[in-house]
């Protein structure tokens, strides 16, 4: 196994492990109180596994009784960020039994799913998990919403993806991040998960690790300079045209276009700097794959003068470095020379 699926492994471990180990918030009453939602012991509805079942158009009814007395109780449920808080129930004496109304049907249209209720009293706090069901999630305002969320932070992610592009992991990270929101939000709705800062965190960085990792492995990369290229430019196309899906046959003859017509040799423009007193590389360097526009004439390594080749239109050739203008370069076995840094068009 390769470092890099190592790291990936171990990177995707803490992630798991992070949603996995986090223990889901228990309820309880707080205070000198005894307290029931709609009838139910908090302690029987105090996890997320077991939350108090109620339909869209029901009252979630919280009472019980106070040991030192309450004047005021109200009971709040918590829809995403925001809560709902019920009508406060005055007392003028102090009283020992209290209760509490919230209509649902006020709420149900906004959003459905899993929520965390709270009641209290001067003295307590009882808090508990409810599950809202009887409408169509997606038909809810926070549901539809959600679901516009993550198909658009989805096919972001696709795109990204698919483009394979140098930039491609970053967008799809970003586009990740707002994909995992919109699951957290659905999974609010669909009664699987209760919206907190963590659980937006934890979501929307799973999704844009998993973005990022498809990107950066799908991602087009450029081929090695040890790994030739072998393909040559068909005969009727022009070099923008090229296919690079082409294989070369090895050959080390120029490959002629169509018309047979020979080609005159193009003299590119001479660098002002020799290259006996060009010692510094280019900030470029190489090496890299290359093809030239014409024909292009090969000075020879240490007689500058001399010319030993030419390089052809429709090849790839290898240029091993730049030096003061000039890109050095292999023309076939055994032949290697200069030609103007100019004439040459790097692969891609």
């Amino acid at each position: 196994m390769s470092a890099r699926s190592r790291r990936v492994l171990i990177v995707l471990a803490i992630f798991g492990w992070l949603v996995l180990a986090v223990p889901s918030a228990s309820a309880a009453v707080d205070g000198p109180c005894t307290a029931t939602f709609n009838g139910v012991d908090v302690d029987r509805i105090d996890t997320i596994a077991s939350p108090l079942e109620l339909g869209a158009e029901d009252t979630l009814v919280f009472q019980g009784t106070d040991e030192q007395g309450t004047r005021q109780v109200s009971v709040e449920v918590a829809i995403m960020m925001v809560t709902v808080d019920s009508e406060k129930v005055i007392y003028g004496p102090l009283e020992s039994e209290f209760r509490a109304d919230l209509d649902l049907g006020a709420m149900s249209p906004y959003a459905v799913g899993l929520f965390r209720v709270r009641g209290t009293t001067d003295n307590c706090t009882a808090e508990a998990w409810l599950r809202v069901s009887g409408r169509i999630p997606l038909a809810t305002l926070v549901g539809l919403s959600a679901a516009g969320v993550t198909v658009g932070g989805a096919t972001a992610v696709i795109g990204a993806i698919a483009s394979r592009r140098r930039f491609s992991p970053l967008t799809a990270t970003l586009a990740g991040i707002v994909t995992g929101v919109g699951g957290a939000m659905l999974g609010q709705v669909f009664g699987r998960l209760q919206i907190s800062f963590f659980s937006l965190g934890i979501s929307a960085g799973a999704a844009a690790l998993i973005g990022f990792l498809a990107a950066w492995f799908l991602r087009e990369r450029p081929e090695r300079y040890d790994e030739a290229p072998d393909h040559r430019f068909h005969d009727d196309r022009t070099i923008g045209e090229h296919d690079r899906a082409g294989r070369s046959t090895g050959e080390h003859e120029p490959v002629r276009r169509s018309t047979g017509e020979h080609e005159p040799v193009q003299r590119a423009a001479v660098p002002a700097t020799p290259i006996a007193h060009a010692t510094e590389p280019s900030m470029n360097g190489g090496p890299y794959w290359c093809y030239v526009m014409g024909t292009i004439e090969v000075l020879d390594l240490d007689d500058h003068d001399t010319v030993v080749g030419s390089l052809q239109p429709g090849t790839w050739y290898l240029a091993k470095r730049e030096v003061g203008g000039w890109a050095h370069v292999v023309v076939s076995d055994g032949l290697e020379g200069w030609v103007p840094q100019t004439s040459v068009h790097r692969q891609g």
